[in-house]
């Protein structure tokens, strides 16, 4: 089971174990109608009808951590006594292009992947906004222990970019199967484009770096940058927009104040190199590693520097990429060779 499975089920499992009650027939999810108002997906790319009692709350992370972007997933609680329905969206930063229904089931979030070969597909119309949409419903009983998989949606947006929506219910509330699942078929048919598009131009991007400094990016069209905001870090996460079905691949820079320390378990698989370079004008020794398990073909790079000047603790600034050719790989370093300091 995946980190993102894990946080699902977990999250729907909370809803059981903190309202002990003696056994009971469900149903009390099946009973809730939906608000006229409509509630935001990924910060607007999206938009969905749900319960009244509907909380967003993000997926669970460990001290160490934070939560998820908005940009790139949101997660809706809906609540009735001991039982949980959850809606989860994601960005998936893919083009759908003209084969949507034969290219989503190559990439899905998890668990929506381990359901895709015994799925139901099936082409919908939900709007007249033109959104494009794939319903996903499993073809068998899910009978998961935690967070049972009621019904998706693959949804190629108005831009022509790629979210994915699911909804799951936890065992007290599947025990009204028919019920829940008319309720998350319901709330599924209300989605509609929002007002928020991607920032897909070609251009300069400003990223935090302390009070007096920024780092500037130079990137080609159809790059998307994402902030993450931690306890003691700052996460700038660049998304080249790919062809649904191909993994992702991206660029991170990292700022807090914190030396790396060993290496990533999966770049240590690989076949290392380093060459001498230079990031934001400080020497750096980039370390490669070449993919050499079921990924091969695949290449990370990571860097780091310390920049002083920025207060007691100087910044250490961590970069690296992640490319599955030699073409994703030159426009990750054309991204990190164009980093710059710059004043604020």
């Amino acid at each position: 089971m995946t980190r993102r499975t894990w946080q699902v089920a977990i999250a729907l499992g909370t809803a059981c174990v903190a309202t002990a009650a003696p056994a009971a027939a469900g149903g009390k999810l099946a009973a809730l109608s939906l608000a006229p108002q409509a509630r935001p997906l990924l910060a607007g790319r999206l938009l969905i009808r749900l319960p009244r009692v509907a909380k967003t709350e993000p997926l669970p992370y460990d001290v160490m951590s934070a939560p998820d972007p908005v940009e790139t997933s949101t997660r809706y609680l809906i609540d009735a006594g001991p039982e949980r329905l959850v809606v989860v969206a994601e960005e998936l930063f893919a083009l759908a292009g003209a084969e949507l229904a034969q290219r989503a089931p190559l990439e899905l979030p998890k668990p929506f992947q381990l359901a895709a070969a015994n799925a139901h597909w099936e082409p919908v119309r939900v709007t007249r906004d033109k959104l494009r949409v794939l319903r996903v419903t499993p073809k068998t009983r899910d009978d998961h222990p935690q967070a049972i998989l009621l019904e998706g949606a693959v949804v190629a947006n108005t831009d022509g970019t790629v979210q994915t929506v699911a909804a799951y219910v936890n065992p007290r509330g599947a025990r009204d199967r028919a019920g829940v699942a008319k309720l998350a078929r319901a709330i599924l048919a209300t989605l509609a484009p929002g007002k928020r598009l991607l920032a897909r131009q070609a251009g300069e991007r400003r990223l935090a770096l302390d009070a007096r400094r920024e780092i500037v990016a130079t990137v080609p069209a159809d790059v998307v940058l994402v902030r993450q905001d931690g306890p003691d870090f700052r996460r700038h996460s660049f998304y080249p927009l790919h062809p649904l079905g191909e993994r992702r691949h991206f660029v991170q820079v990292l700022v807090d104040r914190h030396p790396a320390r060993g290496e990533d378990g999966a770049q240590s698989t690989g076949r290392r190199s380093t060459v001498k370079g230079t990031l934001l004008g400080q020497p750096v020794v980039w370390t490669r590693w070449d993919w050499e398990g079921p990924g091969r073909g695949e290449v990370h790079v990571r860097g780091e520097v310390t920049l002083p000047g920025g207060g007691r603790f100087p910044a250490v600034v961590h970069a690296w990429s992640h490319a599955r050719n030699a073409k994703e790989a030159a426009l990750a370093k054309a991204i990190l060779d164009s980093l710059r300091l710059a004043t604020r």
